[in-house]
């Protein structure tokens, strides 16, 4: 009995289990096959069955009659499908009057219900024209005049031609026929005659397809039926040209890239491409960002670089984009900046990007931030990220203008100090004892901190540039070319001061001459001396 009971209710579990686990049926989804080989009496329809809806089909078909809602029940015509498998079934359509409108529509059922799909009007032959036939159709040659895109109008992809044997020169109707598997697409025929022998069927195409994949369209014509298939694609690209590339900056070892980009020319594209990034190899360390975007015709691909060039010599991209694979290379020069150059984040940070700002006024050049800084300032208020270092006038950039730098009361003899730290508290009011005025004296200087090409500016350069600005302020400076932030300075005491000053390479006696945007007692901000053991930023000028 005990055994009896235990078979009884793990029979029980098991229905439940069974009951619970199946999946309840929902209406089938279908659509109506467009009706094509079109005659006085007869038509060709059919039923695209594209899901059962987890139950089982028990019958499907069409139905026909004068006005779009006929149904099983009440219509003019019925033809049955056999088969209730997933895919396209061609159903024929019989017994109707020449010259007359008829409506046609899929239906299918399962343990939900009844679906059926949407009314497609079409016209039977008059009685006076010929019905012409042909011995075969190639659907397997047809062709495109271009690719199908998905989610994409392509007003190229107009046509696609079917070419035939054997006509005999009689009539055939127009058809409109919808694309199954990828849907969206309509193939229309205008009505004409065959050729007699060999001749082409030309179907204009409209809509949009509405995903990737295998889009198809079966045509039943002049006794003859066939399926035309075409791929869709998400995007398409003929051709990609990486040695096209267009680069107008300079890229450096060990100095970031920022706000840099390059253009690359590509043929035949159409469609929406996604954000990608490309790693460099050979000089690593950058990376080539692709934004998304939608591409139409030829053009040119815009790539964004980023990162720090680890080494000097050839920075390579593999590309790969839309099925197009080629490899990028743009030249990595040397460092610029001079042997023994202290970065204040350590051997692993960036020197201080190299890019230009020009003032239309002046003509000149100059680099677009402090030496130091690893942003352009963007606003009046203080940003350290943007301030850059503290050099003290004509030192080396050896360690001693990094903002934490350890103080020393020690005065050097040599135009190099013997260490990195910086000097306070000097009765000379500098550094350097004996002073040395040709420490910053132009691109050759011996302690020139800025990288080749660079030098820091004279009284003369600096003035000339304050002259366009709109104020001699911190609003002047922040709105200016060179956008002058707000980067306070190190006194000559080792304290921070509220003073925020450029340096120039321009001496004033025992003194330096530095631009000053801060007002003090009676005196306004610009260009005045200060003692040469002061920490005021520094920005390079182009030679």
């Amino acid at each position: 009995m005990k055994n009896v009971n235990a078979l009884f209710l793990f029979s029980v579990l098991t229905l439940l289990l069974f009951t619970e686990c199946k999946r309840e049926a929902t209406l089938p989804k279908i659509s109506t096959i467009s009706p094509s080989n079109i005659t006085t009496t007869t038509a060709q329809g059919g039923i695209y069955i594209e899901d059962n809806g987890h139950g089982t089909i028990e019958t499907s078909g069409i139905v026909w009659g004068f006005t779009e809602n006929s149904t099983i029940e009440t219509n003019l015509g019925i033809a049955h499908n056999t088969a209730h498998t997933i895919g396209v079934h061609l159903l024929s359509l019989a017994n109707l009057e020449s010259d007359t409108s008829y409506f046609v529509r899929a239906f299918a059922t399962n343990e939900a219900g009844i679906t059926y799909g949407r009314s497609k009007e079409f016209s039977t032959l008059s009685s006076k024209e010929n019905t012409g036939t042909i011995d075969t159709l190639l659907c397997h040659q047809a062709m495109t005049n271009a690719y199908l895109i998905k989610g994409f109008n392509n007003p190229w992809a107009t046509t696609f031609t079917v070419p035939y044997t054997g006509g005999d020169g009689g009539a055939f109707a127009q058809q409109k026929i919808e694309s199954t598997g990828v849907l969206g697409l309509v193939a229309e025929l205008e009505p004409g005659n065959f050729r007699t022998g060999v001749g082409n069927l030309v179907f204009k195409i409209t809509g949009i397809p509405q995903d990737t994949g295998l889009l198809q369209f079966p045509i039943s014509i002049g006794g003859q039926s066939c399926t035309v298939t075409f791929t869709v694609f998400g995007a398409f690209m003929e051709n990609l040209d990486c040695n096209s590339a267009v680069f107008t900056s300079t890229l450096y070892e060990e100095v970031s890239v920022e706000g840099v980009f390059l253009e690359i020319n590509y043929r035949v594209a159409i469609g929406t491409i996604e954000s990608a990034s490309f790693p460099s190899f050979g000089a690593v360390g950058m990376v080539a960002h692709l934004e998304p975007d939608t591409l139409y015709g030829d053009g040119k691909l815009k790539l964004r670089l980023s990162g720090r060039p680890t080494s000097f010599g050839k920075a390579q991209f593999n590309l790969s984009i839309l099925g197009n694979n080629c490899v990028l290379e743009i030249d990595v020069l040397e460092n610029p900046y001079p042997t023994g150059y202290h970065r204040c984040g350590g051997t692993s940070s960036s020197y201080t990007a190299i890019i230009d700002v020009v003032n239309p006024v002046t003509g000149r050049s100059w680099m677009d931030r402090n030496l130091g800084a690893s942003q352009v300032n963007s606003s009046s208020a203080h940003d350290i990220n943007s301030a850059g270092s503290w050099f003290q006038w004509g030192r080396f950039a050896d360690g001693h203008q990094c903002r934490t730098t350890s103080l020393t009361t020690i005065t050097s003899m040599f135009d190099r100090p013997q260490n990195g730290q910086f000097i306070v508290n000097s009765p000379t009011e500098d550094w350097r004892n004996p002073q040395n005025d040709q420490l910053w004296d132009g691109i050759t200087a011996p302690n020139n901190p800025c990288p080749t090409g660079y030098r820091i500016p004279t009284e003369a350069e600096l003035t000339a540039e304050i002259n366009t600005w709109s104020s001699i302020s911190f609003n002047g400076a922040n709105n200016s070319v060179l956008k002058i932030p707000n980067s306070l300075s190190r006194s000559r005491f080792g304290s921070i001061s509220l003073f925020t000053s450029v340096w120039t390479s321009t001496t004033n006696g025992t003194r330096a001459v530095r631009l000053d945007l801060i007002s003090s007692f009676s005196t306004p901000p610009g260009m005045r001396d200060a003692p040469r053991d002061w920490g005021f930023s520094a920005r390079c000028i182009k030679d």
